[in-house]
């Protein structure tokens, strides 16, 4: 056999174990264990928690501080989705935030929008909006403990455990959608980009950095406001996995995955968690993502922090208790 034809065969070789290697150990129903998976944060009364406290041993790429896990209902997990637009080392407000339960064997994903302005009560301070959390964590520790104070309030607002979280800087999260050559989505209808002076036709769309941030953090030209935005993100995420996940680009997906993490700020998520989970969102059917806003009415009040009123959005216990036994806390 010559050389060349050698060098052919190891080639061919090496390339099927990975795809092997990686069909095998990534599929999300494989990869995600439920039985060892981290606990970040439950409240005392979660429905169908437990007290009993488990090492996983695990951690992430990042060295994120190892978190004690608790038992969980199997199949399911949650993943908290925080956007901040933060430059250099100034403080932050969360401007996202969004939790997403994962259901890997089934496909099925609920996502729950939560308003910013949502009225919660913060050890210390009282009631004020949701996304003051994060600021008031890094102002007591940096910016691990402005996750870990979100993770917790969130935690707190839903009654539920929390497995995984991921904190992105939207600055970055442009330079990335460049590096990849833009995203590719299909809009319903036209979207006014408030701040852009630009409104964006229905049908399909190329977006760059610019014009994906935009759309990402767009929210006052929709009529649901933070939940229409939140659909918006999502039809980002599915295009970034269906960019990621492209026979061309799978070869560069875990240099991908490594290069985004110049616009993630804070995660316990791995770089192959993180494969996994775009490759779940790429196979899942529109239909197969119900979303839900947090239920509540609008209030102006006193802030304790600014001291002045503000807009909230008041969430209605009862009803949050009743989506978090039904689509957040499942066997």
């Amino acid at each position: 056999m010559k050389m060349w034809s050698k060098a052919v065969v190891v080639v061919f070789m090496i390339s099927t174990i990975l795809a092997i290697y990686f069909v095998w150990n990534l599929q999300p129903n494989r990869h995600f264990d439920t039985s060892n998976m981290p606990i970040l944060e439950t409240t005392p009364d979660s429905p169908k928690t437990s007290n009993k406290v488990k090492d996983p041993k695990r951690q992430s790429d990042d060295s994120v501080p190892q978190q004690q896990a608790a038992e969980y209902p199997d199949e399911t997990f949650n993943v908290l989705l925080l956007g901040i637009d933060a430059r250099n080392e100034e403080l932050s407000r969360t401007d996202l935030l969004m939790l997403a339960n994962i259901n890997p064997t089934t496909k099925k994903i609920y996502l729950i929008s939560i308003p910013r302005d949502t009225k919660v009560k913060l050890a210390g301070v009282g009631y004020t909006k949701i996304n003051h959390a994060h600021i008031l964590g890094e102002l007591e520790g940096g910016s691990h403990a402005g996750t870990m104070a979100s993770v917790k309030a969130v935690s707190s607002l839903l009654y539920c455990p929390i497995n995984y979280y991921l904190k992105i800087n939207f600055q970055g999260f442009k330079d990335f959608v460049d590096e990849i050559g833009g995203l590719d989505i299909e809009l319903p209808q036209p979207l006014k980009l408030t701040f852009a002076d630009k409104t964006l036709p229905a049908g399909s769309q190329h977006l760059d950095g610019d014009l994906a941030l935009k759309l990402a953090k767009e929210r006052y030209s929709l009529p649901g406001g933070d939940f229409g935005r939140q659909k918006n993100n999502l039809l980002l995420l599915d295009a970034l996995s269906e960019k990621l996940l492209n026979a061309n680009q799978l070869p560069k997906v875990p240099t991908l995955v490594k290069q985004s993490r110049s616009y993630i700020l804070d995660t316990n998520l791995t770089n192959s968690d993180m494969i996994s989970l775009a490759w779940l969102v790429h196979s899942i059917s529109k239909d197969d993502i119900e979303y839900f806003q947090i239920p509540g009415a609008s209030e102006r009040t006193v802030d304790p922090i600014i001291k002045k009123k503000l807009f909230y959005w008041v969430p209605q216990t009862d009803k949050i208790r009743e989506l978090s036994e039904k689509y957040l806390n499942q066997d």
